[in-house]
């Protein structure tokens, strides 16, 4: 016996996958969406913190003639600005899987 004839499978012709449309009514979104959003913007916050100690390190290295602090606050920045761009990233990624439509591109 097949799931079709017990009756849980539906049919072909009761199902089509484009009538599928997300629906973010649940009593929950908002809490997860203000979480999500207060992480990012913590993200963001630390994310600035550290350039700006990185770019510290490399003065500091460039004024007293260290070219090891220099390669310390170079590298420091760099790892930085990729994890910046792994953050926009995953950010570009769930707005466009979402359908949302961010500062007005077409995706």
């Amino acid at each position: 016996m097949n799931l079709q004839t017990m009756g849980i499978m539906p049919t072909s012709g009761e199902f089509r996958p484009e009538d599928i449309e997300p629906d973010y009514s649940a009593p929950w979104m908002g809490l997860l969406g203000d979480g999500v959003g207060w992480l990012v913007g913590t993200f963001l916050i630390v994310i600035g913190a550290l350039l700006a100690v990185g770019v510290l390190i490399w003065l500091a290295g460039k004024l007293g003639g260290s070219s090891r602090a220099q390669d310390v606050g170079v590298t420091f920045v760099l790892w930085v600005v990729i994890g910046a761009i792994v953050l926009g990233g995953i950010g570009g990624i769930i707005a466009w899987a979402s359908g949302l439509d961010v500062f007005g591109a077409d995706w």
